[in-house]
């Protein structure tokens, strides 16, 4: 099975969030902000030239902690057609060499609550007290990980 991972548009990306993540949700809600700052990073998956799956990361720090070097992951995306196949994972190390490239030093973000055992699994720790309470489903957990030894 070929397939690829490439830094992408954001435009590339939203089509994938609205079938994945809102089905049915106007458009407009696949629209974050910053998606089109020339800092933000957004790759997509391609498994025999099709978008199978994609993340954007954007230089923001989380709500507990003030570093210029924090980045934050959204709208992670792996079309059920392939879940299981290892292509989150690697689409998650291809943005956090990405994020270490730019001298990022810690990635965060909000878990869909089924996806944390997948993310720990990936080296991440879910923080005990903060939770993004979302329009629909339960409070999704926020979750990060160091990228580099962490300060003392």
């Amino acid at each position: 099975m070929q397939f690829s991972i490439q830094r992408v548009t954001a435009d590339i990306v939203r089509p994938l969030r609205a079938e994945v993540l809102r089905p049915g949700e106007p458009f407009e809600r696949n629209l974050y902000p910053g998606d089109d700052d020339p800092e933000t990073f957004h790759a997509g998956a391609y498994c025999a030239d099709r978008l199978v799956g994609s993340t954007t990361a954007m230089h923001q720090s989380p709500p507990h902690l003030t570093l210029a070097t924090t980045w934050r992951l959204r709208g992670v995306t792996i079309h059920p057609t392939v879940r299981g196949q290892g292509f989150g994972a690697r689409l998650i190390e291809f943005c956090t060499e990405y994020i270490r490239q730019q001298g990022g030093t810690y990635l965060w973000f909000y878990a869909n609550p089924p996806a944390v055992g997948f993310y720990e699994h990936l080296g991440f720790e879910r923080h005990p007290d903060l939770l993004n309470h979302v329009l629909v489903g339960p409070p999704h957990p926020l979750m990060w990980r160091w990228l580099v030894t962490p300060p003392a």
